[in-house]
């Protein structure tokens, strides 16, 4: 289930994602609900983007597959111009996914997290520049992002990734090729799948 949980410190409120990631509540929050081929996920989003994007199911079964044919659903809202934006691309991902990566979401990250974070660097050097069907080891990503060094933050960055499929921590992967952990190792399976799935579109090409 999604938990929400308020941590009071001072006189700010913080919202927590279920992975942990912690964030402030400046915003008035909409949940809006995605039925998709990976089960529900729950966004939580305010008129400047997007808080979170969760998984609502733990994992899938290590068989399941994707296909090119698979429908995502919502309730519509016509004040509501974020949950549009993501509804149409997380159709365009299990549809035509490769066309996603023409669906600019970079201008509808509502993190709180300052300019000079390391892992807002991290997430916004994955979104830009891991596209469809490439993969990126944690090493390579920490450089990219500016710390050579940092390969473990950069781990735990993506254990803690508000928006994925999005932000496509899933094309993470380690240096030796093995393909690591998806949200702190919860959902590996989903991860599998996502690759191959990914791997697959381009075949298709």
């Amino acid at each position: 289930m999604f938990i929400e949980n308020l941590v009071i410190q001072g006189q700010r409120r913080y919202f927590m994602c279920p992975d942990n990631f912690i964030m402030v509540l400046n915003c008035n929050t909409k949940d809006v609900l995605y039925k998709t081929p990976l089960g529900p996920l729950l966004m939580k989003a305010c008129k400047k983007g997007i808080h979170c994007l969760n998984f609502m199911e733990e994992n899938i079964d290590e068989s399941y597959s994707l296909d090119f044919t698979c429908d995502v659903t919502w309730r519509f809202d016509e004040e509501n111009w974020i949950q549009e934006l993501v509804g149409k691309w997380l159709s365009t991902y299990f549809r035509s996914p490769k066309d996603v990566d023409f669906i600019d979401m970079s201008h509808c990250f509502c993190f709180s997290l300052p300019e000079d974070s390391f892992y807002k660097r991290v997430y916004l050097e994955l979104y830009k520049g891991t596209k469809f069907g490439n993969i990126i080891s944690y090493k390579e990503l920490a450089s990219v992002a500016g710390n050579k060094g940092a390969v473990r933050a950069v781990g735990t960055a993506m254990a803690k990734n508000p928006i994925p499929l999005i932000i496509p921590c899933h094309r993470v992967i380690r240096s030796d090729g093995s393909f690591g952990n998806y949200s702190s190792g919860k959902r590996n399976p989903i991860k599998k799948c996502l690759l191959k799935y990914e791997e697959k579109g381009l075949k298709d090409e």
